[in-house]
């Protein structure tokens, strides 16, 4: 169960999900292909919810940071974060404002659902 903070109610992670889809058309890049986000989301409902040490993430604020403090400061942070591998590091597919929320708050660890490269490449689009 996770809280849902704008409408102040306990939700199941599929009721989450339902809420947080994006548009039909969202997608994401991971490694040079582009994935459909709302049929990856779907798949995850579900899986394993795992508390993912922050300090294994953070490297990624090299390369893509965002700034839009609104947009943090309304994440829900009970709301896993994706992520994947990435040669021998954890990415975040979906949940990067969710991540910077958790670093701006000296969080130790995020909650997190892991995609494997099998089920990724199911919703490969390019």
């Amino acid at each position: 169960m996770i809280h849902d903070s704008v409408n102040n109610q306990v939700k199941t992670f599929s009721q989450f999900f339902e809420m947080y889809n994006e548009p039909d058309d969202s997608s994401f890049t991971h490694d040079g292909h582009e994935y459909a986000l709302n049929g990856l989301l779907s798949a995850t409902l579900g899986m394993m919810v795992r508390d993912i040490p922050v300090s294994r993430l953070t490297w990624i604020f090299d390369w893509d940071f965002h700034t839009d403090e609104k947009r943090i400061a309304a994440t829900d942070l009970n709301a896993p974060i994706m992520v994947t591998m990435l040669g021998k590091d954890l990415v975040v597919l979906d949940g990067l404002d969710r991540l910077e929320k958790a670093v701006e708050g000296k969080r130790k660890t995020i909650k997190g659902i892991y995609v494997g490269q099998e089920l990724l490449d199911r919703y490969r689009i390019s």
